[in-house]
Parts: C-alpha cells; structure tokens; sequence
C-alpha cells in the first residue's frame, strides 16, 4: 500500500510540475525568428577639437524594414573649440559588420542633406565642410532598414558609434 502511495505522490508532483512549467514553456522563444528585428543604438564620441553634445548613447530602437525612412533617430552639435577653422567628418564605428546590407543612414544639417547611404559607406567617413572657430554644427542622425531589406538583421544587435575627424581647413 505505501508503494502504491509513493507512485501517486510521485506522478502527482510531476503532474503539478508540468502544468506550472507549461505556461512559461508556451511563451519562451528564441530570439530571430519571424518579425524580429534588429536592436540599433546611436552613440556620439568625443573629439579633442570638437565640442560634441551630448557625446552618449543618444537613442535605442529596435528596427524593422519600413516602407518610411523611420528608425532611429537623434540629434547632435559638435561646436568647434579651437581658434582656427576646421575642415570636418563624419563616420561610424560597429564592432560587426552584420548590419552593412541592410541598414540605411541619412545625416542632415537643418533642410541640408550632408549624407545619405549604406552604413558601409558612412563607416569610411563623409566630408561635411569646413566649420569656422567656435561655430557650431546641429546634426540630426536616421537609421532604418528600408522595405526590401536583404535578410541577416534579425536579432542583431548594433551599436553605431559616430566620431569625428577634423584637420586643417
């Protein structure tokens, strides 16, 4: 009689076991399946010439291909702090490159266009003029994946880390 009692005591506590596990084994998932997308930081260095503000993380989002150029987006000054003129680039830093086909950025100054292409392309670095002493440049940053996207960007995760390079006007 008490083994009888040790096997319903037992396939009890299996079945309670179970049925408390279940729930959560219902909405576990793996990261990269249908509809994911891929989680895209901006961040802004300092520069020894440059005034970036603020030099952080300036935004976090997770992307999806879009039909709009609507991602991420943040805006930023770099205010030369020297006494002579600058001439000034932009570029991006990521640790991978899992992101090159498929992201899109655009860098605009007010209603002037400085940069608009594949992340590969701003990772090279974009001219954007020549900034006189202590003036100051207003930067706004997109990142998107268009609609059409070539695959590989689901799960990823990227973090675009824009930096400055200056030299002599």
């Amino acid at each position: 009689m008490s083994k009888r009692v040790g096997t319903v005591v037992k396939w009890s506590g299996f079945a309670l076991g179970a049925a408390a596990f279940a729930p959560l084994l219902a909405g576990w998932s793996i990261d990269g399946g249908t509809g994911s997308g891929a989680v895209v930081a901006l961040t802004a260095q300092r520069h020894a010439d440059l005034d970036v503000e603020p030099a952080r993380e300036l935004a976090r989002k997770t992307l999806r291909p879009s039909t709009r150029a609507a991602g991420v987006a943040a805006s930023l000054t770099a205010r030369n702090a020297t006494a002579r003129p600058l001439a000034v680039r932009i570029r991006v830093g990521t640790e991978t490159r899992a992101l090159d086909s498929a992201l899109r950025i655009r860098v605009t100054s007010g209603t002037r266009s400085l940069f608009t292409g594949g992340l590969a392309s701003l990772r090279r670095g974009v001219d954007l003029g020549v900034l006189p002493s202590h003036a100051t440049l207003s930067l706004r940053v997109q990142a998107w994946i268009p609609a059409g996207a070539a695959t590989g960007f689901e799960a990823r995760q990227e973090r675009l880390d824009l930096s400055f390079a200056t030299g002599p006007a």
